[in-house]
Order: C-alpha cells, then structure tokens, then sequence
C-alpha cells in the first residue's frame, strides 16, 4: 500500500537534503523559495507550479546553490519514484533529464497532458506537491535552528544542547 504522507515527507527531505545550505543565508533563501512555491501552487495549481520552478531556476553555473532547480528536480524525482501511488500509467511517458536537468518543454508536455487526462490524478498529484513542499518548509526551519546552534556553540566555546535535528534531511 502506497503512503502519500511518508513519501511527501521524504521528497521534502530530499530538497533540503540536495540544495547546498551551507549558511543561514542559504537555507533563509531555501525557506522563501519554498514558501513561494507553495503559494503559486495552492493559488494557481500544479502547471503553475511547474512553469514558475521552470522560469525561476538557473540556467548555467552551479544548480545546487540553485533552490528552484533543486525544488523541481526533486518533485519530478519523486513523482517518477511513485508513479504507481500517483496513478501514473507504466507506459506513460514521463520528463525525462540529463546533466542540465529537465527540459522545459517535456516538463511542460507530460503536466499538460496529465492536467487534461484524468482529474483526480491532478488533485492527486496536487496534494502531494504541497505536502511535500510544506515538509521541506519544516526541514529547512530544523535545519536554520541546527545551523544557529552551532554558530552559538564557535562564539560562546561551550557545546549547544543537542537539537535531535538530523543533518540528511
């Protein structure tokens, strides 16, 4: 049996997981991508989602540090993964990527013609999106407090309590 929650939450842990945040910067960047992201799609849908990740990223240069080209590899890494809970067909063709990432017209495509095949799929496929960027929204905030105990154990010299928070996620 498929688990829409678990598998959203390890999406979400593998955005955080795959996005370079190395410094409060970088993962306060993280957190206003996400929370961007979330409000495109709650407001305007998945193909909105899709089509602001895809105008949004990097094109050239280094796309770890990228958090929408992180944020919509991951997606589309997930949904591949769980194409089966997510009602996808086996022979149904799916974006494919290379070392630049996806392609904007296939991404483009395959949402399109999802989008037009089947309703509840899009509601489906929808609801897992937004768990799963609201999970990498959580991740991201463990990860800032993480990042701010250690700062505060460097300056004072004394160990910060642990924080439980684990570093993969």
């Amino acid at each position: 049996m498929w688990n829409l929650d678990l598998q959203a939450a390890e999406a979400g842990q593998a955005i955080v997981g795959a996005t370079k945040t190395e410094n409060i910067k970088q993962v306060n960047e993280l957190q206003a991508q996400l929370s961007k992201s979330l409000g495109v799609l709650q407001e305007s849908g998945v193909y909105a989602l899709l089509m602001y990740l895809l105008a949004e990223r990097k094109k050239d240069g280094d796309k770890s540090g990228d958090p929408f080209h992180v944020i919509l590899n991951q997606l589309l890494e997930a949904v591949i993964k769980n194409k089966v809970g997510l009602g996808l067909e086996d022979n149904e063709v799916l974006p494919r990527s290379d070392n630049r990432g996806y392609h904007s017209n296939e991404v483009l495509e395959w949402a399109q013609k999802m989008i037009l095949s089947d309703l509840y799929r899009l509601l489906l496929l929808r609801d897992f999106f937004q768990r799963a960027l609201t999970y990498a929204r959580y991740a991201a905030e463990a990860l800032e407090e993480e990042l701010k105990d250690q700062n505060n154990e460097v300056k004072s010299g004394t160990p910060a309590p642990e924080s439980g928070v684990r570093r993969d996620i």
